[in-house]
């Protein structure tokens, strides 16, 4: 007979949800084992879900826990219990997914429970024992229990990828007789566990109180079976009547039943052979549907694909025309841009043209003082030349005078003529260094004069130059400020903008830089616009 190898238990809550089994693995190794727990822990709790795979519906519950009241959400709960077969032929293991119907409808009648039931050959670990069984993932927070239908497509692709893997629904009857028959293969027989494991387990204490009166087998025999016999007799009648009928009774009986039993056999036979061919039925239907359904998805999807190629196509052609429209308004900021670069250029030509004026007017004004110092250097020199020349007539009349009194004695006055000539030859010679230094001091004074003449006469003709490129480039800008004045009237008559100019034909402070402002939130908002359309469509 198979022995338990382990019992793995994955979600489960009991004690009103105030006690949760996540993921639990008891390991029996195919012996005796006992679970020694405190009060409520949860040994009947255990004992009662490891009976669930192996006994019908009405026998999951006991005396007063419904096996349904242990499942109230939508996640899956796992019973898997894994067996020794003899002989070294393996393990086996039988496991149950089971949860809260979610589709229960008070005016039809349905299930309380959604219950898939399973059944897992292997001769050594593998992805589909008890340990590696895939309905836990990986994530980063930890281990995860999958969800229902994630766990149900794991079990239906393990089904299709081993020959050692069965499926069965057990809210279908024939999946259920056909799970129930795979058992016995293993010589796990659902009667042993309904009639003596069920009927141990029913209370606390059950084994305890069978055989609390009972200590060998005559004790049980006579405690449990004679009683139950004696009370279905009829003590005041006539026991051997009664004993003739009760065996007429049974061959009427039994005859009759032959019957009944062959044609029982036949059609549970009948019902044993058409089992697999019902579910063969009943998958081809499912997937008859199923492609009925993925067609009409696909149908629905290339409509969508459609729809949204047209979708994106429009978008597109909105996206171009916005496009061009900023394009439209970039080439507008460049023309203001360059209008802008225009008025700096004229404020530079009209600030030269002032310096060129000031320039001028000094240079008039240094030209006219020029002129009045050649005057007054004129004047100075010739009022000296006739100073000296006066001082040089009275120096003469006096020598002269001198000389007619020398005359009267040479030989007296010889000494004193000499003296005299002496002193006349210093002085003029003094005279003469002065009158060379001061025509030095004039010569340098004119050469600088001359200097700073021909200085000013090549600033005169630098600025005559700096003038005529001025004018050129004036009439340049000039040029583009008509050409501006065009793109402004065609911008203003298709965009119906008012850019008003003063008096003077220039643009009120501040009116660019407004419409610059503006023309910068409008193109952000269109940019925005643009990047949530292609958002929405990737």
């Amino acid at each position: 007979m198979s022995k338990i190898n382990a019992l793995r238990i994955i979600n489960l809550n009991y004690n009103n949800n105030s006690i949760k089994i996540s993921d639990e693995t008891f390991h029996m190794n195919g012996e005796s084992t006992l679970l020694s727990l405190r009060n409520g822990g949860g040994k009947t709790v255990l004992v009662q879900m490891m009976t669930a795979p192996f006994v019908h519906k009405r026998y999951r519950d006991t005396k007063d826990r419904p096996f349904e009241s242990y499942f109230s959400t939508n996640r899956p709960t796992f019973i898997l219990v894994e067996w020794v077969l003899d002989g070294g032929a393996g393990y086996v293991m039988t496991g149950m997914m089971v949860r809260k119907n979610q589709e229960i409808d008070q005016e039809e009648a349905h299930e309380e429970l959604e219950i898939y039931n399973f059944i897992s050959e292997y001769d050594e670990r593998c992805d589909r024992d008890i340990y590696h069984l895939p309905v836990i993932e990986e994530t980063s927070s930890g281990k995860k229990l999958k969800g229902w239908g994630g766990c149900k497509k794991c079990l239906e692709e393990l089904k299709k990828e081993n020959r050692g893997f069965f499926l069965y629904t057990m809210n279908q009857p024939a999946q259920s007789r056909m799970y129930f028959e795979k058992l016995k293969e293993y010589q796990i027989n659902y009667r042993e566990w309904e009639s003596i494991i069920k009927k141990v387990n029913l209370k606390e204490s059950g084994l305890s109180e069978l055989f609390a009166d009972c200590r060998d087998e005559k004790g049980l025999v006579e405690k449990w079976f004679l009683d139950a016999v004696e009370s279905k007799l009829n003590k005041e009648s006539n026991r051997i009547k009664e004993f003739q009928n009760i065996v007429m009774k049974y061959v009427k009986m039994y005859r009759e039943n032959q019957t009944q039993i062959k044609r029982l056999e036949t059609i549970r036979e009948f019902r044993e052979m058409s089992a697999n061919l019902e579910y063969k039925v009943e998958e081809y239907v499912q997937i008859t549907k199923d492609r009925q359904d993925m067609e009409e998805e696909i149908a629905f999807l290339r409509q969508k694909l459609l729809q949204l190629s047209r979708d994106a196509g429009l978008k597109q052609q909105e996206f171009l025309e916005e496009l061009e429209e900023l394009e439209k308004g970039l080439r507008r900021i460049e023309y203001e841009k360059l209008s802008y670069e225009i008025y700096q250029k004229e404020e530079e030509r009209e600030k030269h043209a002032r310096e060129w004026g000031y320039f001028s007017l000094e240079n008039s004004r240094l030209e006219k003082e020029l002129e009045a110092l050649e005057l007054q250097k004129h004047i100075l020199e010739c009022g000296k030349v006739k100073g000296m020349r006066k001082a040089a007539l009275e120096e003469c009349q006096t020598i002269e005078s001198q000389l007619a009194v020398s005359r009267q004695s040479e030989r007296e006055k010889e000494p004193r003529r000499k003296e005299l000539g002496a002193k006349l030859l210093g002085y003029y010679q003094w005279k003469l260094s002065e009158q060379e230094a001061l025509l030095e001091e004039k010569d340098r004074e004119l050469t600088s004069q001359n200097r700073q003449e021909k200085e000013w006469k090549q600033k005169q003709a630098d600025w005559q130059e700096e003038l005529s490129k001025a004018n050129t480039r004036m009439g340049s800008l000039q040029a583009q400020i008509t050409s501006y004045d065009g793109v402004e009237n065609a911008f203003v008559q298709k965009y119906t903008v008012s850019l008003e100019r003063n008096i003077l034909g220039n643009y009120e402070d501040g009116v660019l830089e407004q419409e610059e402002l503006r023309e910068q939130e409008l193109y952000a908002t269109l940019e925005k616009s643009i990047r949530e359309n292609i958002r929405d469509r990737e």
